[in-house]
């Protein structure tokens, strides 16, 4: 995953309250303690860039992330 999924994950996460607080600490939390495969770290000027600037690969790119769990919820259940 990269930095501008993650940051579209966080923003659909805080924006649909999901998770609820403050914008600031959880961007300052998400910094802290996940990386992607492509960055170690993740400076929160980065993330907050990217949390206020979608493009639509990054769009698409979530979306099937998305669709591929929801597909996984709705089967759960039939391989535990």
């Amino acid at each position: 995953m990269s930095v501008p999924q993650l940051s579209l994950f966080v923003r659909a996460f805080f924006e649909t309250g999901l998770v609820d607080g403050n914008r600031q600490e959880l961007l300052d939390f998400v910094c802290r303690h996940y990386r992607t495969d492509q960055q170690e770290n993740i400076s929160v000027g980065s993330l907050k860039g990217k949390y206020y600037k979608i493009d639509t690969g990054t769009k698409r790119s979530v979306g099937r992330m998305m669709k591929k769990m929801l597909a996984h919820i709705e089967g759960a259940g039939k391989n535990y």
